[in-house]
């Protein structure tokens, strides 16, 4: 039986969790929040190397054959500045490869500056769309707010500020990190097109195991089971580490 580690700063993988679940109900997954690092979007490209090696070891220690970046901006990262002695899945083409509606002519790219700055959504769009044009904008407060539990409107008057220039100009939404989708329906209904995002992406998966579930947070634990309790209705049960 196999063993799948999810890897997230936080939250934002928490999202994806909830659908992996309920696609591949029998896998066995162990889900890592790195929340004491949060937000990796504004750690430099060497932090980030050192801290996402950091977390695949204490993965493999765990057991996980395969770990998945439910994460865009670890995505980012070089292949080559990885431990290369475990299967590694990445979010940013399956994402990108929604985007097959010919209509679909202008898009706006969200994520952290970390991902803005690796300009990895504008080569893989530009790649499979070759017509595309991709604008990028990056949103840095957006997963702390998510973290942080901030109240709502004035996260979303935030967002109205900041999508300003871009409403009605785009044809579709990327939100390029797994934070974002919490707020989705607030791109949508500002911009006035549709979001994409890495929880609607399709991942070839062996569903095999016993469906065990394993959450951990390099932070506080009971707060985590709050922060999922509140924001995604689940009811987990997670375990603090130290790395």
């Amino acid at each position: 039986m196999s063993k799948i580690g999810v890897l997230d700063s936080g939250l934002g993988g928490m999202l994806m969790m909830k659908h992996l679940i309920q696609r591949y109900p029998a896998q066995d997954f162990i889900f890592l929040a790195d929340q004491i690092h949060s937000p990796f979007g504004h750690k430099t490209y060497e932090q980030l190397v050192n801290i996402v090696n950091q977390d695949i070891q204490w993965l493999k220690n765990q057991g996980a054959e395969s770990i998945l970046f439910a994460c865009n901006t670890i995505s980012c990262i070089q292949p080559q500045d990885l431990d290369q002695s475990i299967r590694i899945e990445r979010v940013v083409e399956p994402t990108c490869a929604q985007l097959s509606d010919s209509k679909i002519q202008k898009v706006l790219v969200c994520a952290t500056p970390f991902t803005v700055a690796s300009g990895v959504y504008g080569k893989t769009l530009i790649k499979l769309y070759p017509s595309l044009q991709v604008e990028s904008l990056a949103l840095p407060n957006l997963c702390s707010d998510v973290e942080n539990l901030t109240d709502r409107d004035i996260v979303i008057e935030g967002l109205n500020n900041q999508l300003h220039p871009y409403v009605h100009q785009v044809d579709a939404v990327v939100l390029g990190c797994t934070h974002f989708p919490v707020y989705k329906e607030a791109f949508e209904q500002i911009l006035g097109c549709p979001a994409y995002e890495s929880n609607q992406m399709t991942l070839e998966l062996v569903s095999e195991g016993t469906g065990e579930l394993s959450y951990y947070t390099t932070a506080d634990a009971a707060i985590f089971d709050t922060q999922c309790r509140c924001i995604f209705q689940m009811n987990i049960v997670s375990s603090k580490v130290e790395l």
